[in-house]
């Protein structure tokens, strides 16, 4: 009985037993691996690969191509210069910028640390 439980708790998900679209259950269609269809121990490393792949890429020219309506609001003591918000309110057209000075809760989370301010400048953007 203690060998199996140690079994069952060491035993790997099952995307890692199948191979080539065989699995205990039978053949089935392969998927492309997701975040819906990663296994509950998969996820973070998916998470972590896509926060990466995020904060490595250039979105330079990206930035140029955004047709909508877009709010930028940052904070002068984050941790992101707000410099770059900037930058991309010169590039995206028709863009509003919103900049909390660091007494106003201008640091990274302004959504926390000053709710008010934060919800009346996202409630008269979307009018």
């Amino acid at each position: 009985m203690r060998l199996q439980s140690l079994r069952v708790r060491t035993a790997k998900p099952l995307h890692a037993r199948s191979s080539a679209g065989y699995s205990r259950r039978g053949f089935r269609k392969p998927r492309k691996p997701g975040p819906s269809t990663a296994c509950s121990c998969c996820r973070g490393a998916y998470a972590a690969r896509l926060l990466y792949d995020n904060a490595t890429q250039s979105w330079f020219g990206v930035v140029t191509r955004i047709p909508l309506p877009t709010l930028l609001i940052g904070g002068k003591a984050s941790q992101i210069p707000w410099k770059s918000l900037a930058w991309m309110h010169e590039r995206i057209p028709g863009s509003h910028l919103e900049i909390f000075e660091e007494v106003d809760g201008g640091k990274h989370f302004t959504f926390m640390e000053n709710p008010q301010k934060f919800n009346r400048i996202v409630a008269d953007f979307l009018g």
